[in-house]
This record gives structure tokens, C-alpha cells and sequence, in this order.
């Protein structure tokens, strides 16, 4: 009893510290996203770019002490289980966003939040709750699974490729852009958390193998083995070249998107590719019933989904019966009667106007089959406040 007491606790305040950090950090790229838009208004500049700024600063900080709560939350409990419960975020960003940077808010923000959070929950409520001990022996043998080599070997490739395509849309030059940007930030999203959220598994693993072998070597003979000390190196030089790689990205997301589009996408990329890549590595999916990984599985779905509902739609106008048809019956009537066209010529446009008609008919019909979604949309894109 004392020890499934102990169990709980910890999960709980796992859970907690990670709620904290995760508000932190999204407060930081608010107040990071606050510190571009300063510069572009030309306050606040010392030397002509984002990192002069106090308030840049302040908010790198902010977010370094986020990313400090949430490695300690991940001593405590399972990251896949932690990593969903840092949907909380998604509620802040909201308030944070229209308090503090007065963006409007559309209803598509706050159904995109709910769906998101609806998900996650179902993340964290059949995902694995168990924190195994890790120590260098039991990484040797995680990084050397079959699980976690074919993740990797397809999660990098295709985070090149997908920047690849980023690159491709960023130099494609049209009118109307509002699509392909779209497309671009999407892919500016995934080829981020695609890398960057695997930096939470080098923290995880730092954090552990830190917490292990202080509490059996040092407390013992003040001695920690030097096997030990090369593996720590090493991961520490791992997370860094990700942690890095990722602030980056964010900062670059930031200063390009507004931060009730860009902050969810970001985030919601980030929990599911950091729940993946914890599930597999540590091995938190192989406990997992078939209903726990259903359940699991429909959390994922909804949080793709709440992004979905989050991109802007792009609307298309009706176009009338009017429009459709360039010439109509009578006046192809008129022509005929004045002796300007011929009874062959009058049958061959009568023809064409029937075959416009039949067409017409197709497209209304596709047209009503849309409609429900066109509504949707509009629906979605009233704005709540400004």
C-alpha cells in the first residue's frame, strides 16, 4: 500500500511540475513572439536585431526555466504520459495570446484548443503511467532496440525531406500565397518537431542517469565511475545540439507566424512526436493493452484533428447560374428570328448551351455536397473577441 502511495505521489507531482514548466515556456514565447513585433514597430532595439532586446532575453530565460521544471517533472513519471499532459499550455496560449499580444480570436482557436486537449487526455489516460529506473547499461541496450533504429532511421530522413519541400515552397513566388504559406508553415512545424522533440528523450535519459548514479555512487564513496561520466558527456553533447536546433526553429516560427496559428501547431507536433519517440525508446508502449493502445491511438487522431481545425480555411466565392452561362436560349431566339444565324448554327449553340447546363448541374450539385463545410468554416472564422 505504502509503495502504490509512493507511486501515485510521484505521478502527481510529476504531473504538476510539468504543468508548471509547460505554462512557463509558453509564456516565454509569447513574451519571445512580443519582442519581434516590438522590432518590427522599431522600440526596443539596440542593434537592429531580436536578440538585443531585453525582453528577447527575458523570455529565453523564462523558457530555459520551463525546460528546467519540466526535466525535473520527468524524474517522476512516464514522457509520453507528461509530455500529453503539457496540453494544459494550449489553454494558455489562448489567454496569453489575446491578453497580452490582442490577437483576435476566431471560434476555429477555441475548438482547435478543446479538440487538442480532448485528445491529450486521452493520451494521458491510457498511456503508460509506470518511470523505470535508468541507468548506462539499460540506454545501451534502449538505443539499440529495432523499434528505435527504424524510427530513427525514418524520422530524419523525412524531417529532410519535408524541410526539403519547405525550402521549395519559401522560393515559389504566386499572387496568392495564402495556401502555400500555409503549406510552408506546416512544414517549417514538422521538420522542427520532427528533431527537435527527440531532444526531450536526451533530457529524460541525462536527467535519469544524473538522479541514478548520484544516488548509488555518491552517496557511497563520493566516486561516480568514469564510464559513467563519458556517458553522460556524450548525451549532454546530444541534447544540446537538439535543444539548440529546436530553440532556433521556434524562434524563427515566432518571428515569421502569428502566435495563436504558429504556438499550437508547434506544440501539438511537439507532444506527438515526443510521445512517439519516449513510447519507443524507453519502451513505454510495450505494456500497453489493445484498449489502452486504442484509446491512446484516438487521443493522437483528435490532436491532428484540433490541428487541422486550427489552419485558416480559404474561401471560395459561389458563382451564380448567371455567371455560368455566357449566352442564353433567347437570345440565341433573337438571332435566329433577325436572320443572323442559321438553323444548323442555331442547333450547334443550343447543343453547346445544353451541354453548359448539364455541367452547371454537376458543379451546383458538388457545390451543395461543400456546403456544409463552407458553413463550418464561416462558422469557425467568426471572431469571439479582438
Amino acid at each position: 500500500g505504502l509503495k502504490m502511495d509512493e507511486t501515485n505521489s510521484n505521478w502527481l507531482t510529476g504531473c504538476l511540475l510539468y504543468a508548471g514548466g509547460s505554462i512557463t515556456v509558453n509564456l516565454a514565447q509569447i513574451i519571445i513572439k512580443l519582442s519581434h513585433l516590438d522590432q518590427d514597430h522599431g522600440t526596443r532595439k539596440l542593434c537592429g536585431c531580436c536578440c538585443s532586446s531585453f525582453m528577447w532575453w527575458f523570455g529565453v530565460v523564462l523558457f530555459g526555466a520551463g525546460d528546467v521544471l519540466n526535466v525535473i517533472g520527468l524524474n517522476y513519471a512516464a514522457q509520453s504520459l507528461l509530455e500529453a499532459f503539457g496540453s494544459i499550455q494550449f489553454v494558455s496560449n489562448l489567454c496569453f495570446s489575446t491578453f497580452i499580444l490582442h490577437e483576435n480570436v476566431q471560434r476555429r482557436h477555441v475548438v482547435s484548443t478543446c479538440l487538442i486537449i480532448a485528445g491529450n487526455i486521452c493520451i494521458v489516460a491510457w498511456g503508460d503511467h509506470k518511470n523505470k529506473k535508468i541507468t548506462l547499461s539499460r540506454l545501451e541496450e534502449l538505443a539499440g532496440t529495432t523499434a528505435f533504429i527504424v524510427y530513427i532511421s525514418i524520422i530524419y530522413p523525412m524531417a529532410i525531406c519535408i524541410y526539403i519541400l519547405e525550402i521549395y515552397l519559401q522560393r515559389m513566388k504566386h499572387r496568392n500565397s495564402h495556401d502555400r504559406s500555409n503549406l510552408q508553415a506546416i512544414c517549417f512545424v514538422l521538420s522542427s518537431a520532427m528533431i527537435g522533440a527527440n531532444s526531450v528523450v536526451v533530457l529524460k535519459a541525462l536527467s535519469g542517469l544524473l538522479h541514478t548514479y548520484i544516488e548509488d555512487f555518491y552517496g557511497k564513496d563520493g566516486k561516480i565511475p568514469g564510464k559513467v561520466v563519458i556517458g553522460v558527456t556524450i548525451v549532454s553533447i546530444f541534447g544540446v545540439l537538439h535543444i539548440s536546433f529546436w530553440l532556433y526553429r521556434l524562434n524563427l516560427a515566432l518571428k515569421r507566424y502569428s502566435a495563436l496559428f504558429v504556438v499550437p501547431l508547434m506544440q501539438a507536433s511537439w507532444i506527438v512526436f515526443t510521445v512517439t519517440s519516449g513510447g519507443i525508446f524507453f519502451g513505454e508502449f510495450a505494456d500497453l493493452g489493445a484498449r489502452q493502445i486504442m484509446g491512446f491511438t484516438v487521443g493522437v487522431v483528435l490532436v491532428l484533428f484540433g490541428v487541422s481545425v486550427l489552419i485558416p480555411s480559404s474561401r471560395q466565392e459561389e458563382m451564380s447560374h448567371c455567371d455560368q452561362c455566357s449566352v442564353s436560349e433567347e437570345q440565341v431566339g433573337l438571332l435566329h428570328e433577325s436572320g443572323k444565324l442559321s438553323s444548323g448554327e442555331c442547333q450547334t449553340i443550343f447543343a453547346l448551351i445544353k451541354k453548359e447546363h448539364v455541367m452547371y448541374e454537376r458543379s451546383h450539385e458538388e457545390q451543395q455536397a461543400r456546403s456544409f463545410l463552407q458553413r463550418l468554416n464561416r462558422w469557425l472564422d467568426q471572431q469571439i473577441c479582438r
